[in-house]
């Protein structure tokens, strides 16, 4: 196979617009271009070639080409960049380049990449007592590269007596006696880290550390190898004061652009420009060059429905995995056109059955009780009643801020207590709404279990659940009511209290993908729609004869 054709081939494609590439892409091709043209580096075409015909000795270790025991076949834009990578040289002989920052989407195959680059550190880079890490925040994570490299280092094996004749393949490790070499996985608090000797090291999903400890660790212990090899791999996530953003990739694009100099840095990004629509699948490629094999058309065309019907949440997700743009951690959450066209008037629900959600705050700030009465029929929607409290005080202190004398007048929110809660007056009003409709159960905040109002309710019997505040209880439930929303299955009435709240919301992500209403970033108070989300998740508790959506606790009878 003719790599340097190959090569010349994706560089001209990339840069005449016949191959669709983002300007990251661009910029590394144009930097090895012009290092062509320097004489204080040189470029080792067989050096690289060694490497990709390596590669092409490993088998797939996972899906249907594994299965078909197919050799590994890199694409053209994996060709490049490890003929970058291999085959620039200082004028001792060695490597030039002693980090890679390479970003792509999910579902690119970058963890099949690195098992090959792991294989050959370990086997055929002519480093006695050469140690190789796959590395991660945690040991699972680590273990991903490491299994994939272990399995591929198998089947070099099963091909070849020279290389079964060297390896000795653990559960845990993969040794090679005649060089006193090892490969084994590492986390962020692993013992191992003391007395690390890396010759290469491969850090995986960086964008998921929340700070530089265990990449400070990997590079101080690089310090006596003569060409050392690390490789910082990830897809953009939602926490850009990480250090993987806020430091790594600030570097890689800084040095990309011609702003920073940094001759031992390799990076390559794939993502969309900033000037791309998401929705446009002509520019997917962009931020996964292997489109079409691996992730499938079909893959990401469900990926893009899915976040175009199912919110915010869903949005954020597929661009921030699969499409691999960094997004904050918080962001808006329902529009308010989206949300006030379920604004249905609501009809008398005397003596309906319905649930309920309550978020109780400080002495002298909002209190909100919010019922969600699940339909009767067919196509009827799913009917939201909030009722609000706030002393007299705030009302006057705050209607620069919301209209509350106005929503006090109208009904939607009750005066209660002068410069602080009654919390009897609220006990009773809770009560009577309680007597009014069938209230199966009210779901509350945990850590007010001893709060007047909730102990006032205990006495009255009324049963209720303790509802944790984070990601697991308050995700699926969020969810839904933004699945609800933009299907135009609930009905508010267009309480513009709740309104508000709604319009205040930022929604909060994890890395599982889990999301909850932030009430710290969050513009203004939110606390309708903090207690029709519980409603709603009680509800579903319900509904569903399951309360997995709640964080350690059984049901409370109050």
């Amino acid at each position: 196979m003719d790599y340097k054709k190959i090569v010349e081939k994706y560089i001209k494609d990339a840069l005449s617009g016949e191959l669709v590439v983002c300007k990251w892409v661009k910029l590394a091709i144009d930097r090895h271009l012009n290092d062509l043209k320097r004489e204080d580096i040189y470029f080792d075409e067989a050096a690289a070639i060694k490497f990709l015909k390596f590669s092409a000795l490993c088998k797939y270790t996972k899906g249907e080409l594994a299965s078909q025991g197919k050799n590994i076949e890199l694409t053209p834009q994996q060709v490049f960049r490890y003929w970058v990578l291999m085959g620039w040289m200082n004028l001792n002989g060695k490597r030039r380049f002693r980090k890679v920052y390479f970003e792509v989407s999910r579902k690119n195959g970058k963890s099949e990449e690195m098992a090959i680059l792991c294989a050959y550190m370990l086997l055929s880079d002519s480093e006695f007592g050469s140690e190789c890490y796959t590395a991660a925040t945690s040991y699972k994570q680590a273990r991903l590269v490491f299994d994939a490299s272990k399995e591929m280092l198998k089947k070099l094996s099963a091909d070849s007596p020279k290389v079964k004749a060297l390896t000795t393949i653990g559960k845990y490790n993969v040794s090679v006696i005649d060089t006193n070499s090892k490969l084994e996985p590492i986390s962020a608090n692993d013992d191992k880290q003391d007395g690390l000797n890396p010759h290469f090291a491969c850090v995986d999903e960086y964008h998921s550390h929340k700070d530089s400890g265990l990449l400070e660790v990997i590079q101080t212990g690089m310090g006596s190898r003569s060409q050392f090899l690390l490789a910082i791999i990830t897809t953009a996530g939602f926490e850009k004061q990480f250090p993987c953003y806020s430091i790594e990739r600030k570097i890689a694009t800084e040095v990309l652009l011609g702003v920073k100099t940094d001759d031992s840095l390799f990076s390559v990004i794939y993502t969309l420009d900033e000037e791309d629509d998401w929705k446009d699948e002509s520019t997917w490629i962009k931020a996964n060059p292997n489109i079409g094999i691996t992730p499938t058309w079909e893959y990401m065309r469900q990926q893009c429905t899915q976040a175009i019907n199912q919110g915010i949440h869903k949005e954020v997700q597929f661009k921030t995995k699969n499409l691999n743009i960094w997004t904050n951690s918080s962001m808006s959450w329902i529009s308010d056109e989206k949300w006030m066209l379920c604004d249905s008037s609501l009809p008398d629900l005397t003596g309906r059955e319905c649930y309920g959600g309550l978020d109780l705050a400080a002495v002298s700030d909002m209190n909100a009780y919010v019922l969600i009465f699940p339909p009767s029929f067919e196509g009827e929607p799913t009917w939201i009643k909030p009722y609000f409290w706030i002393p007299k005080a705030t009302i006057e202190r705050k209607s620069e801020i919301g209209n509350f004398m106005q929503w006090e007048r109208e009904g939607y929110i009750r005066s209660c207590g002068e410069e602080v809660i009654n919390q009897k007056e609220i006990l009773r009003d809770i009560l009577e709404i309680n007597k009014q409709y069938q209230v199966k159960a009210t779901a509350f905040d945990r850590f007010l279990a001893y709060n007047g109002i909730i102990q006032g309710l205990q006495e009255e019997g009324i049963e209720s659940f303790e509802f944790g505040q984070g990601f697991l209880s308050m995700s699926n439930p969020t969810k839904e009511l933004s699945i609800m929303t933009l299907g135009g299955k609930i009905a508010h009435g267009g309480n513009p209290v709740l309104r508000w709240h709604m319009g205040n919301i930022e929604i909060k992500m994890d890395e599982a993908d889990n999301i909850k209403i932030d009430k710290r970033k969050s513009r203004e108070k939110v606390d309708g729609a903090v207690a029709l989300v519980m409603a709603l998740g009680v509800w579903k508790a319900f509904d569903e004869g399951s309360d997995s959506v709640y964080e350690d606790r059984g049901l409370i009878v109050l």
